[in-house]
């Protein structure tokens, strides 16, 4: 037995700079091999993967993608059942910018999740499908900026829906050269229905930057403990807001 795990982690190793992550994990799966040679937690393994994956072939990030450490997924959970309750009715609740979907696994039911990364829209699919419990998630693409290079500014593309709930780990800081921070803050705002909580991933420093945009449209509620992205040195927190 041992020789043939052995066998197969030689072959995934070999592989994985050839397969796309999907792959990877389905090979894991089906083959019950950990990639690579980390101390993976069972009940995380997937993202901690990934993570591993950028960090040996895609120096660590994809467009400047945080991925979401589990503890602080759990913090957002609860959060969200604080504000929720878990025998009320399911309110409306979007993942906006769910990556490969840490934040979008854990709700009720009638969860919405866009990205537009194709890759991470391929884990986030696989997840739901492996790990929930019969929710209804309907996981999709958006592109939700423009970017107008006459204005230097980004634009927000609408979604048809408004939501009760929004969570979030967005793009923040500069997204390809330009700063998207302020059209982060107007896609929320166009995409909460009023008193709608924002439960969102933010850099700590956020709300004291944009604070005067975003009381126009938000109350601010709450910011929760600092989030440490172990792999990346950024440092964030979990901020709650009410739409106005």
């Amino acid at each position: 037995m041992k020789i043939k795990q052995f066998a197969l982690c030689t072959i995934a190793r070999q592989k994985m700079g050839k397969m796309n992550p999907l792959d990877c994990i389905k090979f894991k799966e089906e083959n019950w091999v950990y990639p690579f040679t980390g101390n993976y937690d069972d009940t995380n393994w997937i993202q901690e993967f990934y993570v591993e994956y950028f960090k040996k072939f895609k120096s660590g990030l994809c467009d400047n993608a945080f991925f979401t450490p589990e503890k602080y997924t759990q913090t957002v959970r609860s959060i969200f059942n604080y504000h929720f309750g878990i025998n009320t009715k399911q309110p409306k609740i979007l993942d906006a910018f769910c990556g490969t979907g840490n934040l979008t696994i854990g709700y009720y039911d009638d969860v919405d999740a866009f990205d537009i990364n194709t890759e991470f829209m391929d884990i986030c699919k696989y997840k739901v499908q492996k790990y929930n419990d019969g929710q209804k998630y309907n996981v999709f693409s958006h592109p939700a900026f423009n970017f107008d290079y006459n204005t230097r500014k980004f634009t927000i593309n609408k979604l048809e829906k408004k939501y009760e709930c929004i969570i979030s780990n967005p793009p923040f800081g500069k997204y390809r050269g330009w700063v998207i921070d302020k059209a982060v803050i107007e896609f929320f705002s166009e995409h909460l229905e009023q008193d709608g909580k924002l439960i969102a991933i933010l850099p700590t420093n956020f709300y004291e930057k944009y604070a005067k945009i975003i009381d126009e449209d938000f109350t601010f509620y709450q910011a929760y403990d600092e989030v440490d992205f172990e792999y990346t040195g950024m440092k964030a927190r979990i901020f709650v807001f009410i739409k106005k």
